[in-house]
């Protein structure tokens, strides 16, 4: 690109020639900022483009349907002058390749994450900077897409999670285990619920986990430990899987790479495997971009949960029964959570005093009523204790 005239240029004597070649060099740096002259594209060349101004559309070599910028020229763009971009053809998707190696000529994206230019509408700003380029800004602006796709490629929002509820998977770190399961015992049946939302394939596998800092790092077995998402969660679109560790994935039966981008339609069920291997802090989240795993609130963990499995361990009704004729006593219970349907109900009394007999009588998504009997002639004080559980998942 071409050089401005020094400061002071104009100051002593100078001739026609001299100032009429610092004018070509003011209109010449007036043509090659934005808007001072028609774009040009440049075509990328074994990862490269050299610009020649600082607004450039830039295609994919050979016109291929895709393909990679790693690096930009610096050589005519001194230190400090920025460099618009953009693709050439949505047809042609141009990846910017995020340079984690500090390279000579490559490409410092703010998110550490590389960008893809498949809309007319994205442009990329960068700035030269000791002979490399920085991002100063994108548009969509902050990662936007004014298209209606939402918040992308945005990490963070002040350092912390963007809202807490993109991840689709429930129990994803594996800190809920309201059945007691022991990690390494084998099951008894197939698709055999675990830790929460987990069930483990294959009958007489297991699967165990190592905890460290608050993360459980799980080992699914070779027939995986898989978790079934509800289809009312799930709404038509792209959406991206993400992973911590060596296991495989699996999405509705089809393999996929750690953050790999795919369809799910909404209504329908989507099962999530892994398998032969480790994982922790899986995420299955809205875009095509994987964002950094979520936590959520350990409290709403266990009240996502208890959507499709809850129990209760000592419910206690005691009393006297003075009657002689056959009565009963009722336990009602309110749920923590409404159940997403009517569960199966299990319970087991381990106390009974007086009682003959113990059974349900009214289950609702919301509560249950258990009936405590009496037989006719019997009378003093009654006792009973029972555990409780309801099962609901899919």
């Amino acid at each position: 690109m071409t050089t401005l005239p020094e400061a002071a240029f104009f100051t002593g004597q100078i001739t026609n020639a001299q100032a009429k070649a610092a004018q070509d060099d003011l209109l010449a740096v007036v043509r090659e900022l934005p808007g001072g002259s028609a774009r040009t594209t440049l075509t990328i060349a074994a990862g490269r483009i050299v610009p020649a101004a600082a607004l450039h559309l830039v295609d994919t070599e050979g016109q291929t349907a895709a393909d990679t910028l790693e690096r930009i020229g610096t050589d005519t763009h001194p230190p400090g002058r920025l460099l618009l971009i953009a693709g050439a053809d949505p047809g042609r998707a141009v990846t910017v390749q995020h340079d984690t190696l500090a390279a000579a000529e490559g490409i410092d994206l703010l998110d550490g994450q590389d960008l893809l230019l498949d809309s007319l509408a994205k442009w990329l700003l960068l700035e030269q900077r000791a002979g490399r380029w920085v991002e100063l800004q994108r548009a969509p602006a902050c990662g936007l897409d004014l298209a209606g796709a939402g918040l992308r490629r945005v990490s963070a929002i002040n350092q912390g999670p963007l809202g807490g509820f993109r991840n689709l998977l429930i129990n994803p770190r594996g800190q809920i285990n309201q059945r007691g399961y022991v990690g390494g015992a084998a099951t008894a049946s197939p698709n055999a619920y675990t830790l929460d939302r987990w069930r483990v394939v294959v009958s007489g596998q297991s699967l165990s986990w190592v905890d460290s800092e608050g993360t459980r790092t799980v080992t699914a077995p070779a027939g995986g430990v898989e978790q079934v998402i509800e289809g009312a969660s799930i709404v038509t679109g792209p959406y991206v899987i993400s992973w911590i560790g060596s296991a495989t994935c699996t999405v509705n039966g089809v393999a996929r790479a750690n953050g790999e981008s795919f369809t799910l339609t909404g209504g329908s069920n989507a099962t999530v495997r892994f398998s032969s291997g480790s994982f922790s802090l899986p995420q299955l989240e809205p875009g095509d971009s994987p964002t950094p795993f979520e936590p959520r609130p350990i409290a709403t963990e266990v009240t996502l949960c208890q959507r499709y499995y809850q129990q209760y361990r000592d419910l206690v009704d005691r009393g006297h029964n003075p009657n002689t004729p056959a009565g009963f006593a009722t336990i009602c219970i309110a749920f923590a959570v409404s159940m997403r349907a009517t569960p199966a109900l299990g319970i087991s009394a381990s106390t009974i005093l007086l009682s003959t007999s113990v059974q349900v009588d009214e289950l609702t998504l919301e509560a249950c009523t258990i009936r405590s009997s009496f037989s006719a002639g019997q009378s003093g004080d009654y006792l009973l204790r029972a555990r409780l559980t309801l099962d609901a998942e899919l």
